[in-house]
């Protein structure tokens, strides 16, 4: 009982990450972000740094603190960004998705879950 407890709460908490890895990636394609998330857009930042902070040697992110601090529409940051998909973050989303599926085969194994 509290295994199947334990197993989907780890499965909600990497879905979560997959979440917020997914807003990263497709944050600098809404310019300029609206006015009623503008207060989520740098803790996102933060925690998804984070998140990739693992994946630096594979490939370095792209720096998006931009993206709150100016007002206007951000051509110069979109162009480069809209050229190329920032690989930090796929690769930060194969990494977890990972970890994820291999955390959840062993709690399930740990607690016999079905």
């Amino acid at each position: 009982m509290i295994g199947g407890l334990i197993v989907r709460v780890a499965g909600l908490a990497f879905t979560l990450v997959q979440i917020a890895l997914v807003l990263r990636l497709i944050l600098p394609y809404v310019v300029p972000v609206p006015e009623p998330f503008r207060p989520f857009v740098r803790p996102l930042i933060r925690f998804t740094n984070q998140l990739i902070a693992p994946f630096r040697p594979i490939a370095e992110p792209f720096d998006l603190d931009a993206i709150v601090e100016i007002p206007q529409p951000m051509d110069a940051i979109v162009a480069a960004y809209l050229d190329q998909v920032d690989l930090a973050v796929v690769v930060a989303m194969v990494g977890w998705a990972i970890a994820g599926a291999l955390l959840t085969l062993l709690l399930r194994i740990v607690f016999r879950v079905r």
